[in-house]
């Protein structure tokens, strides 16, 4: 093979390699997706591929537990009591307090009005 011939090798084969080498990256960097991707595959055909939807990783009602919890790290003794109080307050008055409630400061009524 002469020199000449190892670059017309070369010229022909350029864009076929540049092809190979990127699909070979994007697996590389992109493996977990990629299986993910493969493991989710139903169908392939002329008009493409098809696959399942990704299953959610996360359930409602475990958010809902950990959105509980970090509300509950800022609770303090003293605030907790003081909520009782007005809740008494309000159940002696005949308001009754059902579902959550909303904080409005004196800040927030004058900047409303």
């Amino acid at each position: 093979m002469t020199f000449e011939n190892l670059l017309k090798l070369i010229e022909v084969l350029k864009w076929p390699l540049v092809v190979v080498g990127s699909v070979g990256l994007v697996a590389l960097f992109f493996r977990k997706q990629c299986v993910g991707f493969l493991s989710r595959l139903t169908s392939v055909g002329k008009d493409g591929l098809k696959a399942a939807p990704a299953a959610s990783q996360e359930t409602q009602p475990a958010r809902e537990h950990q959105v509980n919890d970090l509300m509950k790290a800022f609770d303090s003794n003293v605030l907790l009591a003081q909520e009782h109080i007005i809740k008494n307050d309000l159940k002696d008055k005949g308001l009754n307090h059902v579902g959550a409630t909303v904080d409005v400061s004196a800040s927030t009524r004058s900047s409303t009005a």
